[in-house]
């Protein structure tokens, strides 16, 4: 009974491949609810400002200079900008799966009946200065990688 969906999923996925759309956006989308869509949200909202700043650093392969490129490839095996997204990526796979174990730790005090409340009622600030905290890292990380990267390759 649930193969339609399954396939109905399947088909769905190779369009958003021919249409050039990534499709682990579009499926965690799909089946997550909303509070936990406008994380994700807004971490591609930071990854398009971190390509904005990648683009106005370096501009496309076409525009910059060879000589930088062929540098940077020689060095490192890997672009400037190739190298500031997965400095970025490698950071936020870091994030999801420490929320994942958060979430096993969590689950684990929950079903053993361990109580660790430090509050009556948990205070709002602490989660808000985490979120902005993490906003600057996932903005400043790939940023850090681009500054580094020019200055090695004065």
């Amino acid at each position: 009974m649930l193969w339609p969906y399954v396939v109905a999923g399947a088909v769905l996925a190779l369009i958003l491949i021919l249409i050039n759309l990534p499709v682990l956006p579009v499926a965690i989308g799909i089946y997550l609810p909303f509070t936990l869509s406008v994380p994700i949200f807004l971490g591609g909202g930071i990854r398009h400002m971190t390509d904005v700043v990648l683009k106005k650093k370096y501009g496309s392969a076409e525009e910059e200079e060879l000589s930088d490129w062929e540098l940077a490839i020689k060095q490192t095996g890997v672009t400037p900008k190739e190298k500031a997204i997965r400095t970025g990526l490698l950071f936020t796979a870091g994030l999801v799966a420490g929320e994942a174990l958060m979430g096993v730790i969590v689950a684990v005090l929950i079903v053993t009946g361990i109580q660790l409340a430090i509050f009556k009622t948990a205070p709002w600030w602490p989660g808000l200065l985490v979120f902005v905290y993490i906003g600057i890292l996932l903005a400043y990380i790939p940023i850090r990688e681009i500054i580094f990267t020019k200055k090695t390759l004065k």
